[in-house]
């Protein structure tokens, strides 16, 4: 089933100094495909990083029209959001699924568990 997550207030501006982290596992057989459907954040200083287990595959600011698409190599993906003590923007909203272990890729070792945390933190003002 395909689930949604977004930053904090989305649509609407999120909050300055955010520390936001998502993880997504996998069930046993299956991988993850994650979306980042929509990405709206101040240039220079705020980001979502997207990781495959412990690697970062990507780091996203600015604004997108296209969808960037992942699929887990590790059966495991931690979206990070940062922003900075000012300027704020819509922020992104995102969409994950499981798919079947293989489907996308050849060479895979299959998580055992399916979970999404999400930690929220303020950074402290600068």
């Amino acid at each position: 089933t395909l689930q949604y997550f977004t930053s904090t207030n989305y649509p609407q501006n999120y909050p300055n100094n955010e520390n936001c982290s998502w993880t997504i596992d996998a069930t046993v057989g299956k991988q993850v495909e994650l979306t980042i459907l929509t990405l709206t954040t101040e240039v220079c200083c705020d980001y979502v990083e997207v990781f495959d287990g412990q690697t970062s595959v990507a780091r996203l600011k600015g604004s997108t029209t296209n969808t960037p698409r992942y699929i887990s190599t590790t059966g495991q993906f931690r979206v990070v959001f940062i922003s900075d003590r000012s300027v704020t923007r819509s922020g992104f909203r995102a969409s994950y699924i499981e798919t079947a272990c293989g489907k996308h890729l050849n060479s895979y070792q299959c998580p055992t568990i399916f979970h999404i945390n999400q930690l929220s933190t303020k950074l402290p003002q600068q």
